[in-house]
């Protein structure tokens, strides 16, 4: 049979380490960001970039500085910016220096007299952005709106959103590399080599039990709760399997060893969302399988009243898989304009 007990089991074990192990790069990867705050140094360069603005000086630098924005970061530090900003308040920040200006200080904008926002206002203020592609852009945006702000406004928000897209996509590949490095240094770090772990829970059956018990009863009870990275190596290293040091390979160990680290590297890199959804599969197609039953014993062909065959009837088993943090859960469109946590990781 394909789906063997060994094959499964063995699969179902080391779809549980790259798990382990995965979660281990994220948390390690979510604490670089945090240090070096990579997320908002994509999203800026991605709105100069929409606002034709690469320098960083002028109309990106202007939008950054209107309260709406201001707001969402801490403007006193130089080096703090937001790692999103919600489309809403980039159109509305937009519409609003066009109309009134960027100075935010300008105490004649900022009393009740000062006149509303109108399409009307804004066309004929635009030409004092100094920046003909955004300036282009808004009109447009004014142009399809059929007379009204809002539309106009929905406008600009799928313009930001449509550049959004392409930054987050940016900022996927981007902690993908990270996490690919991420992996190979831990697979060095904990001596996990994919091809060692693979012949172990094969070849062994006590092991491969022992660890698929513990896949089993982790999926049941742990993918909402999360551990710490201190947790996560503790649960790794209690695992029956050739993981850790000392090891003392010679010859071509050397070799395989190598290339069980770049493959345990390659499969950190997917992320943990990935191995909890394919683990979660193969434990469905582990509950389905059952061991034949032995079959009743035939009566006399003579005895067999004469009839016409049955058809055969297949009863199909549904399983509900176990839930897996951030395995279901589907992402937002983009994590620039809803705040969203990334990942899977990476993205």
């Amino acid at each position: 049979m394909l789906f063997g007990s060994a094959i499964l089991d063995t699969a179902v074990g080391l779809a549980f380490v790259f798990i382990l192990l995965s979660l281990i790069a994220t948390a390690t990867q979510e604490a670089l960001e945090v240090w070096l705050k990579s997320r908002a140094a994509h999203l800026e360069r991605g709105i100069q970039r929409l606002l034709d603005d690469a320098e960083g000086s002028s109309l990106a630098g202007r939008l950054y500085q209107h309260p709406l924005i201001r707001g969402l970061y801490d403007a006193s530090d130089p080096k703090d910016r937001p790692s999103y900003i919600p489309s809403r308040s980039f159109a509305l920040a937009l519409l609003d220096i066009v109309a009134r200006g960027a100075d935010a200080t300008d105490v004649q904008q900022a009393t009740g007299t000062a006149p509303p926002i109108s399409l009307d206002g804004v066309r004929l203020t635009v030409n004092k952005l100094g920046n003909p592609p955004v300036q282009r852009a808004i009109l447009a945006a004014l142009d399809t709106a059929e007379g009204s702000l809002v539309r106009a406004q929905q406008n600009l928000e799928e313009w930001y959103d449509s550049a959004m897209d392409r930054v987050s996509g940016g900022y996927k590949r981007h902690t993908q590399k990270i996490l690919l490095g991420l992996g190979v240094l831990l697979a060095v770090l904990t001596n996990v080599d994919a091809i060692a772990v693979t012949k172990r829970l094969y070849q062994d059956k006590p092991v491969r039990d022992a660890v698929v018990q513990q896949a089993a009863a982790y999926t049941a009870a742990h993918p909402d709760t999360a551990e710490s990275i201190a947790a996560l190596q503790a649960r790794l290293d209690s695992l029956p399997l050739p993981i850790g040091w000392p090891r003392h390979p010679h010859g071509w160990e050397i070799v395989t060893m190598v290339l069980g680290w770049l493959v345990t590297g390659l499969a950190i890199s997917l992320g943990a969302p990935f191995w909890f959804d394919l683990l979660n599969k193969f434990m469905v197609i582990r509950a389905t399988v059952k061991p034949k039953e032995k079959s009743p014993e035939e009566g006399s062909e003579d005895r067999r009243p004469a009839s016409a065959p049955e058809a055969t009837r297949i009863e199909v088993v549904a399983v509900t898989p176990p839930s897996a943090a951030g395995a279901g859960t589907p992402p937002a469109r983009h994590q620039w304009a809803g705040g969203a946590d990334p990942d899977a990781g990476v993205m």
